[in-house]
C-alpha cells in the first residue's frame, strides 16, 4: 500500500517538473520574441531618423542655392541669421534703364542721413519709400548705401555740445564739394554713435513695417567714411591741391588710436546688423593714418574681426576696381606687404566672400581723362570695362558693383551678362 502510494506521488513529481520546464521554455521564447520585435522597431525607427535628417538636409540645400548661407560658428546672436543675398551685378544708380536690365540683379539705393532725418526724431521717407517701391515692382535687389558717416552727417548731430568735430578739405577733384571746408564728428565720439544707432533703428522699422523684414538684401556699413561711404579717413599733410593743412597732427589732438577706431568699426557693423538681420553687411576698405603702425593695420583687424563675428553675412569689398589693377594670382598681391594699397587686395584673397566695385564709368571715359582704365588713353569703354571685369572674377565676388552710366550702356550688356554667369 505504501508502495503504490510513493510511486503515485513520484509520477506525479515528475508531470509537475515537467510542467515547470515547460513554463520556463515558454518564458524563455516570449523573452526572446519580445527581444527580437523591439531590435526591429529600433532598427525601423533609426532608419526613419536617417531619411528625416537626409531630407531635412535636402531641404535645406535645396532653400541655399544661388545664396551666401554659411553656418555661423561664431556665437555672435546677429550673425546667426541666414541671408539672402543674391550674387551678380549692381548698379550704384537707380535709373529706369537699370530697372529694366536683366543683367542688373540689384541697386545701391543711395540716400544721405541727413536728408531722412533733418531734425532730431522727423524723418522724411517719402523719396526712400518711392526708390524701394520702384525697386520691388521691378523685382531687383534691394541694398542700401545710407551715408551716415562724415560731412553728411546731420547738422544737428554735429551742433549737439560736447561732439567733437574734424574739419579737411574734399580733395578729390570728381566729387562736387572738391576743395570745400568740410566737418564730420569724430568716428569714436560716443554720442554720434549714439544718435545714429537711434537712427538706423528707425530706419529698419519704417522699412520693416512698410515692405517687410526680408526686402533689404545687403547695407553698407561705413564706419570711416568722409564724403561719401567709401573708405576715406582725411590725412593731408603740408600744402595741397586745396590749401595748407596737418590733418594727422589734427587728429593726433583729437585721441586718434587704431584701438578707439577698431571699437567705432565693431560697433557700427553691430548696429547695421542687429536692425537688419537678414542683411548682408558690406564693408569697403582702404588705407589709414600711419599711427602706432602701417596704413593697413586698421583695415585688416576690422575686417578680420567682423569675419569671426559674421562668417555668413560679411562682405569685405574694395570700390577702385579699375582695368589694371593686378589680378589676385599676380605676385603683387601674393607677395604684398603691410601698409601698400595691393595688401589691401591682399585682404580680399581667400574670404569666404566678398564684393568690388568700380572706380569710375567705362562709358564715361573720354570725359574723365580715361579713369577707368588707370587714365591710359584710348580707352573704349567695351574694352576697358571687359578687362576691368576679368580682372575682378580672378577674385571671385560674389557681386560687382557698376556705375549707372555702365549700367544703362546697351553695348556693354554682353559684358555683364556673361560676368553675372561667372558669380552664379
Amino acid at each position: 500500500m505504501n508502495s503504490d502510494k510513493n510511486n503515485f506521488q513520484k509520477g506525479n513529481t515528475a508531470i509537475i517538473l515537467t510542467i515547470v520546464g515547460l513554463l520556463v521554455v515558454l518564458i524563455g521564447l516570449i523573452v526572446v520574441i519580445r527581444d527580437f520585435r523591439k531590435g526591429k522597431n529600433k532598427s525601423e525607427n533609426q532608419t526613419q531618423e536617417q531619411n528625416l535628417n537626409q531630407n531635412s538636409s535636402q531641404n535645406l540645400n535645396s532653400q541655399n542655392v544661388g545664396l551666401n548661407n554659411q553656418s555661423n560658428s561664431s556665437g555672435n546672436t546677429n550673425s546667426s541669421s541666414q541671408t539672402a543675398w543674391i550674387k551678380g551685378n549692381y548698379s550704384v544708380k537707380l535709373t529706369s534703364a537699370s530697372l529694366d536690365n536683366s543683367a542688373i540683379k540689384g541697386i545701391l539705393l543711395g540716400q544721405d542721413w541727413r536728408s531722412l532725418e533733418p531734425s532730431e526724431g522727423n524723418y522724411n521717407w517719402t523719396t526712400l519709400e518711392g526708390d524701394l517701391q520702384k525697386m520691388i515692382n521691378a523685382g531687383k535687389a534691394v541694398s542700401l548705401n545710407i551715408m551716415d558717416t562724415g560731412a553728411r552727417t546731420p547738422d544737428w548731430v554735429k551742433n549737439i555740445s560736447g561732439v567733437q568735430l574734424f574739419s579737411f578739405y574734399d580733395i578729390n577733384k570728381y566729387q562736387s564739394a572738391y576743395c570745400q571746408k568740410l566737418t564730420l564728428p569724430i568716428y569714436w565720439d560716443s554720442t554720434f554713435l549714439q544718435k545714429r544707432k537711434e537712427f538706423i533703428n528707425a530706419l529698419a522699422a519704417h522699412i520693416s513695417q512698410k515692405f517687410g523684414s526680408n526686402i533689404v538684401k545687403g547695407v553698407m556699413v561705413s564706419p570711416f567714411a568722409s564724403i561719401n561711404n567709401d573708405w576715406f579717413i582725411p590725412h593731408t599733410v603740408g600744402a595741397g591741391a586745396c590749401g595748407t593743412e596737418n590733418d594727422i597732427q589734427e587728429w593726433q589732438a583729437l585721441g586718434y588710436s587704431n584701438s578707439k577706431m577698431l571699437g567705432a568699426a565693431e560697433e557700427t557693423i553691430n548696429d547695421w546688423a542687429a536692425a537688419f538681420p537678414n542683411a548682408a553687411l558690406k564693408l569697403p576698405i582702404g588705407l589709414s593714418l600711419e599711427v602706432g603702425g602701417s596704413s593697413t593695420d586698421l583695415a585688416e583687424a576690422v575686417v578680420n574681426w567682423a569675419y569671426s563675428q559674421y562668417p555668413a553675412r560679411f562682405y569685405a569689398q574694395m570700390n577702385g576696381l579699375s582695368a589694371q589693377i593686378p589680378t589676385a594670382t599676380d605676385l603683387k598681391v601674393a607677395n604684398a606687404t603691410p601698409g601698400t594699397a595691393n595688401y589691401i587686395m591682399k585682404l580680399l584673397t581667400n574670404r569666404p566672400q566678398i564684393g568690388l566695385q568700380m572706380l569710375a564709368s567705362a562709358t564715361q571715359g573720354n570725359s574723365d581723362g580715361c579713369r577707368q582704365n588707370g587714365k591710359i588713353s584710348p580707352c573704349p569703354p567695351y574694352d576697358v570695362l571687359s578687362q576691368s571685369v576679368n580682372r575682378a572674377l580672378t577674385y571671385k565676388p560674389s557681386y560687382i558693383e557698376y556705375w549707372g552710366q555702365d549700367a544703362d550702356n546697351p553695348q556693354l550688356l554682353p559684358i555683364l551678362q556673361n560676368a553675372g554667369q561667372q558669380m552664379q
